[in-house]
């Protein structure tokens, strides 16, 4: 079933949309099929809203599950590279897990796929080369969501290693790079 406003899937037993609030109809045939200008071709799990004649398309709708956090609202949070830095540094590395983990997040929902599962991220966080193999993933998915948003970015993984194993800096590049890249795609739409 889906929402007859936004277009999103929705429980048979929902009495609301978990996406936009609406009140689901009750009863109604019509809300058993995609509203009127949403693609169901779209990869599983997704609803893609087509644009309007003439307009170009941004991204790859919303994916189930990655869009919306618990309560609501979604993954497009902007936050200042530099005191992403600054909270990794202050927090004696903490604050690392949870923006990996929020990033990771977003970097699958603008790309529509699973970049990085989650069970790789965590390991990640223990064990080096699984962390590097994250960033290469990140990395690259950036490079190829970057040219949909009109967002010039440059592959950096290699730099970040280097910078990782002789001047223990590199995650701090990374995380500037991928964060600054993130907040240049949200600012474009």
């Amino acid at each position: 079933m889906f929402c007859n406003k936004c277009g999103n899937q929705v429980r048979e037993d929902s009495e609301f949309c978990s996406k936009c609030g609406t009140k689901v109809l009750e009863h109604n045939d019509t809300t058993h099929q995609a509203p009127a200008g949403f693609d169901t071709s779209a990869p599983q799990g997704y609803l893609q809203q087509n644009p309007p004649q003439g307009h170009q398309q941004q991204g790859y709708g919303q994916p189930k599950g990655y869009g919306s956090p618990p309560g609501g609202g979604d993954y497009r949070i902007f936050r200042s590279p530099a005191t992403c830095i600054l909270l990794y540094i202050v927090t004696f590395g903490i604050y690392y897990y949870y923006w990996s983990w929020i990033t990771n997040k977003q970097i699958n929902n603008l790309s529509g796929t699973k970049v990085v599962g989650s069970g790789i991220l965590v390991l990640g966080w223990f064990f080096l080369p699984l962390m590097w193999f994250s960033w290469y993933k990140w990395d690259t998915a950036i490079k190829e969501i970057g040219p949909r948003y009109n967002i010039r970015y440059d592959t950096n993984f290699i730099l970040w290693i280097i910078l990782t194993i002789f001047l223990l800096v590199g995650s701090f590049i990374m995380m500037y790079q991928i964060q600054d890249a993130l907040n240049r795609i949200y600012g474009s739409q």
